[in-house]
């Protein structure tokens, strides 16, 4: 709150560091960081008394002794007096605290990066907070729901404020050195639909010794130094979070709403009220914003260096600024479409009681003077002020249709970039599935950039439905790809709209039916069912309905963490969450300085169970197989729906989550138990892709021999029959093994079969972490390659965690995650071939084996005792299926 202040603490820590660096060795420091607020509340500093005279014309000493909880003046008063103190604090703390920092940073060339939001009393308004800085972070962990509110915090802030870039603190959370890539990617994707386009990842460690592995480690964080087993093969995976990023740094967020969240303060996030239907994105913006930066062009709210919303939504309060207010009625005057309730007065003691007049007086022009129907609009100037409507009206009035939409439910965001529209689509679901999505896009022909490998494909298979483009996706699982729209729609003739195998639907741009309930937030009646395998059980606790269970500090076998009530908003909100064990079931529920165990059954649960959670009227009822199992005892809280995603540290096997936006009955839940496809083979693989030649044809990638009907938008259909695809070839039988030097696993030998480490017999192999080499000859008959359009493909199908291929001796490429596939068209040949595969997995193993043995023998040193002795063994090394797959492609004439 004191810029002079700031000032000399950065003086005193930054300065003196840099009064030891000669200035022409300074080149590598580019940034000074300011971590999440986690220092307490503030309320008063040196001249803070005659800063506040000249904000609000009053003196603020008479008023002080409400601080000791009398009152002066009315109950009221003392009220106002107190928000424009709080009001106060939230505005110096940005541009005092966060402004100095900055300013400070400026004469050594340095930029301030920050996160915007904080804990324990942080005493700042997140948005005014973040907008002070020159770069802005959130923060997510690898589980649990930290990162619900901080992510959008910044990428909000830095939308409205004109900042390009959106970091996120990346994977803070989460057990060391039992994540590798394939872990972390589905968070990170989801962290970039809410904004974020640049990772910092927490946490490197510098490791100065190279006989202690794996070193020096912190007490929390992803470990990402040299010492992890992965460190020097993840290219890929960060090859992938580059190109990701890049994209998502070019023009801007494409926002359809904009949440005012009021200038109550302190305020660490926003609310949602009414509700943001499916396939629309949002940001919060506040009273600073809105006064210096929001203008309407066309009939569109727009931030000059930023996005444009369609709609200015107000806060569920009856106080309004009458500066804010004014502003408002201008935006609305000039073509803006603004909902929201009629404000009754001002929430400061500034000019009262005038100030109150002042905004029954404006509030008249917008609202009128009458008493409003319980929703409605009123036309003023070239805008519209709307109340008690929901957006899904709004928009239908606007003739909006969503942004985004599919038939299966995905992660999305989506940027405007110089007539670009760029979306990353991403699959949160651990299973494979086929969807058709559908885009904003205007007249304009998709294509498929996969952040993966770098590859860019032009689908002849899309749809145009007015301002819409539909495309079939078929996405691995937690694949992810970036759908591109730059270039005009091919002609209808040169536009494939289906594919059909006799009456089997192949491909289709036609969307399935959709349970649009299972995508709202509903609270305290609905349900959430999903497929579970564990291998290790969790704490189960004691059931209560209030208070922090001791059971928050317990480990937990999370199949979804709890969110915090905040992310919901409302009354006494709450997060559920669900936890499963081999020794039974906790249903969880996260509040303010609220976390208990709700529903707590101790009962074995072995092999693939199916687990439904329903909530009905604020009461958890559990249900095993289809059967009730047990009913917990009664929230006192608005228990919500929670995110469409299974996010927890599983231990064991997790299928998709299956959500409802009511409580089914009994027996539609005996049903869905019978009908809900338990997880299998995760992979699906379209029987055929078309794609748009750069040459010009139209060309099928065939990977199933038959015979297909290609149906084209303008009514034509062309028959396409492919019967030259040769039969898979699986790579069976023994294996050669060389395990890494020093490690104590046997330098060579041979596996019978491919088979998870942890289930050989050999105790240095079952707890091997790091790197082993397989190598495996195999013949590709003669013939097989003998035609020029067959190309062929290696699947690994499981691999944990990383597989670096070579295939006689070429180096193809370093897979990390689903579908465990390369093409080797090129490096294949006819007759002999020679397959080497390094497979690295994380430290655990090693760790957990190490913990079961005298401390002279083990192998591993850990400054941090992150895994504990008894801890699970993580399934490992080349799990297979292997084979060698083929297509035909053919080009269409």
């Amino acid at each position: 709150m004191n810029r002079n202040l700031a000032k000399y603490h950065f003086d005193q820590f930054i300065g003196e560091v840099l009064k030891r660096v000669p200035a022409e060795e300074r080149k590598s420091f580019k940034r000074v960081v300011a971590d999440s607020y986690e220092t307490g509340s503030q309320n008063w500093t040196d001249g803070f008394g005659d800063t506040f005279r000249n904000v609000y014309g009053y003196d603020p000493k008479p008023w002080l002794p409400v601080l000791s909880g009398r009152l002066v003046g009315t109950a009221d008063q003392s009220e106002r007096f107190l928000w424009d103190l709080r009001r106060l604090v939230a505005d110096r703390v940005g541009e005092d605290y966060v402004g100095g920092l900055r300013d400070a940073c400026k004469p050594h060339g340095l930029e301030l990066w920050l996160e915007n939001y904080g804990h324990w009393g942080f005493p700042g308004e997140f948005l005014k907070y973040g907008g002070e800085s020159d770069l802005i972070g959130g923060e997510y962990w690898v589980t649990g729901d930290l990162g619900s509110i901080e992510c959008r915090a910044a990428s909000s802030a830095a939308n409205i404020y004109g900042k390009p870039f959106v970091s996120a603190e990346a994977f803070t959370g989460g057990p060391a050195f039992q994540n590798a890539p394939r872990e972390l990617k589905s968070r990170g994707d989801w962290s970039f639909s809410e904004g974020i386009n640049h990772f910092v990842l927490h946490v490197y460690i510098q490791q100065p010794a190279e006989d202690k592995l794996p070193g020096i480690n912190a007490w929390f964080g992803t470990e990402f130094n040299r010492h992890n087993t992965w460190f020097e093969d993840s290219k890929s995976w960060v090859d992938y979070l580059r190109r990701s990023c890049w994209l998502l740094q070019q023009g801007h967020r494409a926002v359809d709403v904009a949440y005012f969240i009021g200038d109550d303060a302190p305020k660490m996030t926003g609310t949602r009220q009414p509700a943001l239907p499916p396939g629309h994105d949002f940001d919060y913006i506040n009273g600073e914003v809105i006064l210096k930066r929001l203008t309407v062009k066309n009939g569109l709210l727009q931030i000059p260096d930023g996005p444009s919303y369609r709609v200015l939504i107000l806060p569920e309060l009856p106080t309004m600024r009458p500066e804010v207010l004014r502003k408002v009625s201008e935006l609305v005057k000039a073509g803006a479409t603004v909902l929201g309730p009629r404000p009754t007065r001002s929430p400061s003691l500034q000019n009262y009681p005038q100030c109150d007049e002042e905004v029954r007086q404006l509030a008249a022009e917008l609202w009128g003077t009458g008493n409003l129907d319980q929703s409605g609009e009123r036309k003023v100037g070239n805008g519209k002020i709307a109340w008690g409507r929901t957006l899904e009206q709004v928009f239908a009035e606007q003739n909006l249709a969503p942004d985004f939409q599919s038939d299966t439910p995905l992660h999305f965001t989506h940027r405007h970039s110089d007539g670009t529209d760029i979306y990353f689509v991403a699959n949160p679901k651990s299973e494979a599935i086929s969807a058709t999505a559908s885009f904003r896009a205007g007249s304009r022909a998709p294509e498929l950039w996969q952040p993966d490998t770098g590859r860019v494909e032009r689908p002849a298979v899309y749809d145009i439905a007015g301002s819409v483009v539909r495309v079939p996706l078929v996405l691995e699982p937690n694949e992810s790809v970036f759908v591109v729209f730059r270039d005009p729609a091919a002609e209808p003739g040169q536009r494939v709209v289906s594919v059909n195998s006799g009456e089997r639907t192949v491909l289709s741009t036609k969307p399935r039916d959709s349970q649009s309930e299972t995508l709202r937030d509903t609270a305290n009646d609905f349900t959430v069912a999903v497929w579970v395998n564990p291998t290790v059980e969790t704490t189960l606790g004691e059931e209560t309905a209030q208070g922090a269970s001791s059971i928050m500090n317990s480990p937990r076998n999370e199949v979804f963490p709890a969110a915090h009530g905040e992310a919901f908003g409302g009354s006494k909100p709450a997060g559920c969450g669900l936890a499963v064990g081999k020794n039974g079931v906790t249903v969880l529920e996260h509040g303010g300085g609220y976390f208990a165990p709700t529903l707590v059954l101790e009962n074995s649960v072995k092999g693939w169970t199916h687990v439904t959670v329903s909530y009905r009227k604020g009461q958890p009822h559990l249900f095993l197989n289809g059967k009730l199992a047990k009913i917990g005892v009664q929230s006192e809280h608005n228990v919500h729906l929670p995110p469409d995603s299974t996010n927890g540290k599983f231990g064991g096997q997790v299928g998709a989550l299956q959500r409802f936006g009511r409580a089914l009955t009994d027996a539609e839940i005996e049903t869905l138990a019978g009908s809900m496809p338990q997880p299998g083979a995760l992979l699906t693989q379209a029987a055929v892709k078309l794609v748009q030649n750069s040459k010009g044809p139209l060309e099928a990638h065939v990977r199933q021999p038959g015979d297909y009907q290609i149906h084209f938008a303008d009514g034509r259909s062309k028959a396409l029959r492919a019967g030259n695809v040769p039969s898979a070839i699986s790579l069976e039988g023994e294996w050669q093994v060389a395990f890494a030097p020093g490690s104590g696993a046997p330098a060579k030998t041979t596996f019978d079969s491919l088979a998870d480490w942890t289930q050989r017999p050999e105790m240095e192999i079952k707890h091997f972490s790091g790197k082993a080499t397989y190598r495996k000859p195999f013949v590709i008959p003669q013939n097989t390659l003998r035609d020029s359009r067959i190309a062929a493909r290696l699947n690994l199908g499981d691999v944990r965690d990383l597989a670096v291929v070579r295939l006689n001796g070429k180096p193809l490429r370093t897979l990390w995650i689903a579908p465990w596939e390369v093409e080797v068209t090129d490096a294949l040949r006819e007759g002999e071939n020679l397959l080497e595969v390094d497979v690295i997995n994380p430290w655990n193993n090693r760790i957990v084996g190490d913990l079961a043995q005298p401390e002279a023998a083990r192998r591993t040193v850990l400054a941090a005792p992150t895994i504990k002795a008894g801890a699970s063994l993580l399934a490992a090394g080349l799990l297979g299926p292997v084979q060698v797959r083929f297509e035909e492609r053919i080009q269409l004439e």
